[in-house]
């Protein structure tokens, strides 16, 4: 597939041949039910705006519980299927796993009775811009794409991408919009690997193996609730360290970086750091059960390392 600048959509919404269908999913784990009401009413929003203008018809919302108990009573959710309704989106169903399925296990347990056209990847605690959907479907228009992202607010993420043809190495997981047969061809998130951190970027690798382009959309937005210290510096969630590290290493080993790996190990062994150590017993774990990645992209293809950063970042949150 040949790659081409993509100031714009190569049609406008008004202009598009014809809507497409699309499903929502929302993974939780123990998610506050005043920010999951926030997400839910703003996605629907944004669905409703999409709809009334032709972009998108059938527009629903499924909801995947990996909490220990039931987030919500069947009156709650009664009432969010009251609210989805009156903006003419579906409340499909709320299916309460009964395990922590981390976050790509939670989608793929989804993601299996998908029918849509297009699939929208979205945390619970993302607050939708009433034009996301408007925005991010008709870029799909163009048949090369498989993977649009949103710009995140109040703090964008720092990843790279093209300011001329949008494509950026890897799209973000927190509002990620993809085609659902590629969901189906990939056999959605690779959940044996990465229970939580990476799991987006190594789809993102994967649908370019397959031949996509992967890109960025600024124009669509949504806030994305950060913490920041007293200085205004990003604050990491407590369990980002630890998985980040861990899967960080298996995304090096996945793609066929070696000599990442063994700099990380290194690094890691060195580190005073306790998550460091438990990263490293994990990999080796693995690497004694057999249970290590199927490996990928030996010619480095897609494969973007920085450093023992996975892909180019355009700033730093601590600058």
């Amino acid at each position: 597939m040949q790659n081409k600048p993509l100031d714009q959509p190569e049609m406008s919404p008004a202009q598009s041949n014809s809507p497409k269908s699309i499903r929502v999913q929302i993974v939780l784990y123990d998610t506050n039910l005043s920010t999951l009401h926030s997400c839910i009413e703003s996605i629907s929003v944004a669905l409703h705006n999409a709809a009334i203008k032709n972009i998108i018809c059938n527009p629903s919302i499924v909801i995947g519980d990996c909490s220990a108990g039931t987030l919500f009573s069947d009156d709650t959710l009664e009432q969010f299927k009251n609210y989805t309704s009156s903006m003419e989106v579906r409340l499909d169903d709320y299916i309460h796993f009964g395990k922590n399925l981390g976050f790509g296990g939670g989608h793929n347990k989804l993601v299996l009775k998908a029918e849509e056209d297009l699939c929208l990847i979205l945390n619970p605690d993302t607050y939708s811009s009433p034009q996301l959907i408007t925005e991010m479907v008709p870029v799909f228009d163009d048949p090369t794409i498989g993977i649009v992202d949103a710009k995140q607010l109040p703090l964008e993420h720092p990843k790279s991408y093209d300011p001329v043809t949008m494509e950026t190495s890897w799209a973000l997981g927190a509002c990620l919009m993809i085609r659902t047969s590629i969901m189906h061809e990939l056999g959605g998130f690779d959940d044996k690997s990465f229970f939580l951190y990476c799991e987006d970027v190594d789809l993102s690798w994967r649908t370019k193996l397959l031949g996509w382009r992967v890109v960025h959309w600024p124009h669509a937005k949504i806030f994305h609730d950060k913490y920041l210290d007293e200085d205004g510096v990003f604050i990491p969630a407590a369990s980002e360290p630890e998985y980040s590290a861990e899967s960080s290493l298996l995304l090096a080993y996945k793609y066929s970086r070696d000599d990442i790996v063994d700099k990380m190990i290194d690094a890691f062994l060195h580190s005073p750091a306790r998550f460091h150590q438990k990263a490293v017993d994990a990999f080796h774990r693995r690497q004694r059960d057999g249970t290590l990645p199927a490996r990928l992209d030996a010619e480095h293809r897609v494969g973007q390392f920085i450093g023992f950063d996975f892909a180019e970042h355009r700033f730093s949150y601590a600058d």
